[in-house]
């Protein structure tokens, strides 16, 4: 469905570009603000180790980087394909005119901001839990409700997400998210299909966090 967003990029050149590709970096300034149509992109920062900390996923329809596009501060953050991608691009200039004079893109915008929010305050929420297994279940039920496709009671997260991004995420080492992916496994809790991960038990995840969550919402 056509939107002021869509609109405004509507004549905007389209470009491919593959998996792995990244499309901003801090020492850069961006090209420009991008519209995602196919694909998705990770938004992550590099810590003092040296390790990636996943920040954010953005799918079809959103823009970014979000926050250069509105404010004159640049990011601090890279943003890289985590597939095949497929985006359009406008000049930041662009777009903050079209912003001043049109309501309805502004309350898109609005809404991808508290989306934004929401995700930032809920990964500090994870990092609360004090085992892995617990982040884990967490991070899971929280990649369900922005990229689940419910069937039957179980979740598929429709994302391509890795466990390197599991790991990245949860502020855990790739060994220590792979032995918890595994054990899940083992449980009949998750399985992965098709570079896919499905919630088979949903519920089980629950007990694991013992809290409620927006999936249950």
């Amino acid at each position: 469905m056509e939107n002021a967003l869509t609109k405004l990029f509507a004549h905007a050149k389209r470009y491919q570009c593959p998996k792995g590709q990244i499309l901003v970096s801090p020492d850069q300034e961006p090209r420009g603000v991008i519209l995602i149509h196919q694909g998705y992109v990770k938004t992550y920062d590099i810590d003092l180790r040296g390790e990636n900390q996943l920040v954010a996923i953005s799918a079809p329809g959103e823009i970014i980087p979000l926050f250069w596009a509105i404010d004159e501060e640049p990011g601090q953050l890279f943003y890289q394909a985590m597939t095949e991608l497929e985006f359009s691009l406008i000049r930041r200039a662009e777009f903050r005119r079209a912003l001043d004079q049109d309501v309805e893109l502004l309350k898109i915008i609005v809404k991808y901001l508290l989306r934004s929010s929401k995700f930032s305050q809920q990964r500090i929420q994870n990092l609360e839990y004090k085992t892995a297994q617990e982040r884990i279940a967490f991070r899971l039920l929280f990649l369900s409700t922005y990229f689940g496709l419910r069937q039957a009671g179980a979740v598929r997260i429709v994302l391509p997400i890795t466990y390197q991004d599991i790991a990245d995420s949860t502020n855990m080492t790739r060994d220590t998210a792979n032995r918890v992916m595994r054990q899940l496994t083992k449980d009949g809790i998750i399985k992965r299909s098709d570079h896919r991960i499905d919630i088979v038990a949903p519920e089980k995840l629950q007990d694991i966090i013992g809290t409620e969550t927006t999936l249950n919402n």
